[in-house]
């Protein structure tokens, strides 16, 4: 999926590094987070999408889409939590 505004993706917000870094300990249904977050965590190479159980009750279970952090994205909040010390 195109994001409306291009194909070009800004640095992430507070909000998505924030996420990002819930990620890096485990991983989130994409069902949980805004779509714009989702799409630009994917889109930036940040976290890759993969399909488990679901958690949910009345998926009946079946899989549904979570967000897997990928090596950039680990690097990322390694640098970010470098900056804050």
């Amino acid at each position: 999926m195109k994001p409306l505004n291009g194909t070009k993706y800004r640095k992430l917000s507070k909000v998505a590094q924030s996420i990002l870094a819930d990620i890096a300990r485990s991983p989130i249904p994409c069902l949980e987070l805004n779509p714009g977050v989702v799409n630009r965590l994917v889109g930036g190479g940040y976290t890759n999408v993969m399909h488990c159980p679901s958690p949910y009750k009345s998926h009946n279970g079946g899989t549904c889409p979570f967000l897997v952090i990928t090596s950039k994205g680990m690097r990322e909040v390694q640098q970010w939590q470098l900056r804050e010390r």
